[in-house]
């Protein structure tokens, strides 16, 4: 009997044998390099602290790689990125919709107006655009009880 193998079976199966973090490749180097440092050192946090012990963060590419393989997609909006095509940010919504989480941070929190009343900073407006066409529920209160 032949069995069924198809490019990129192996490099899936070593996906899906450790749990790890991933973040969004921007194509910005600098915000990279901040991105896996700080998901290596969440990591290295989980691996302390409970009996989760996760391989590296990944870098994914949102247009081409597998997301499903990661509990948490780390992204960090940065307007100077190039825009994701629509087709990635499909890949995205059926990501969470099939229960997968992203993080999305525009890292402005020292310079947005949270008042409402100031214009938004050009990562957040990055991010509106980004969100406009995803099916993000709206956030609720968590009940008391929860």
């Amino acid at each position: 009997m032949a069995q069924d193998v198809r490019p990129g079976d192996a490099q899936a199966v070593e996906a899906i044998s450790t749990t790890r973090l991933a973040y969004v490749i921007t194509g910005v180097s600098s915000v990279d390099a901040i991105s896996r440092a700080g998901l290596t050192g969440l990591t290295q946090f989980l691996i302390d602290k409970t009996a989760l012990e996760p391989g590296e963060p990944a870098g994914v590419d949102i247009a081409s790689d597998e997301l499903a393989f990661y509990p948490l997609i780390y992204w960090p909006i940065d307007p100077a990125a190039e825009m994701p095509s629509q087709e990635a940010i499909g890949r995205v919504d059926a990501y969470m919709r099939q229960g997968g989480t992203v993080l999305f941070d525009t890292r402005d929190q020292f310079s947005t107006d949270i008042t409402g009343g100031g214009a938004a900073s050009p990562a957040t407006a990055r991010l509106r655009d980004i969100l406009a066409n995803l099916n993000v529920p709206p956030l609720e209160p968590v009940p008391a009880d929860h």
